[in-house]
């Protein structure tokens, strides 16, 4: 006998890395006004910033990290921190953005906010938070 599944289904993350298109790709067609197109916006600038970091890293790791690669676990956890933390977005919509439940940001966002304890790990943080702050700004200004 089958269970009733009633949660909601989650995106494949699959079709988000198929998907995953580099910034100041088709900017010039998004509109402002669509919260969708600004939350996926906020998406490609904040994996693009934290790429930049994690050169050794593939986009499609850092969105969809294989099991065992902890630098790739860590990147999605950034990226999650700075798109609830630094940018304020809703944390469910973030899980959706990345496949991701809700519970899964919380403890994403738990386990970095631990990890700026440290000095190091804080200044590093910062850089990725400004570039991606940056690369929005840059982004929205080709739009207007």
């Amino acid at each position: 006998m089958q269970q009733k599944n009633d949660a909601a289904p989650t995106p494949k993350v699959s079709a988000k890395i198929d998907s995953f298109v580099p910034i100041s790709t088709g900017v010039e067609t998004m509109n402002r006004l669509n919260e969708d197109e600004l939350y996926e916006l906020h998406f490609r600038v904040c994996v693009a910033a934290v790429a930049e970091g994690f050169p050794h890293i593939p986009v499609a790791h850092i969105i969809e990290p294989p099991r065992g690669r902890f630098d790739a676990i860590l990147a999605r956890q950034i990226v999650l921190h700075i798109l609830v933390a630094r940018f304020g977005l809703v944390r469910t919509r973030v899980g959706a953005l990345m496949g991701r439940k809700r519970t899964q940001v919380n403890n994403a966002v738990y386990k970095v906010d631990e990890r700026l304890e440290d000095p190091e790990f804080a200044k590093r943080y910062i850089r990725w938070a400004e570039r991606t702050e940056e690369l929005y700004l840059d982004e929205l200004a080709e739009v207007a």
